[in-house]
């Protein structure tokens, strides 16, 4: 599923189904201004282990390979 796609579903019985089906609750989506530091990611990674290639891909389906270079060898992603 594209982002784009993902993100179209948020808000609707859909994405409620499968957040249900996937985590077992419900996952919050909040937009933001897009700068700096993101907390969540130690909690994702002790879930579930490192983060996908998909959380360094936009709407159209672009891959950030510097996003996922600097994640890689610091394990910090940055919302830009």
């Amino acid at each position: 599923m594209s982002p784009a796609a993902w993100h179209e579903l948020l808000g609707t019985h859909k994405y409620a189904a499968i957040c249900q089906e996937s985590a077992g609750q419900p996952i919050g989506h909040v937009a933001t201004g897009g700068h700096g530091p993101i907390s969540w990611v130690a909690a994702y990674e002790k879930a579930y282990g490192p983060l996908p290639q998909i959380w360094f891909t936009d709407a159209d389906s672009n891959v950030d390979q510097e996003a996922i270079d600097r994640y890689s060898t610091t394990g910090i992603v940055v919302a830009e």
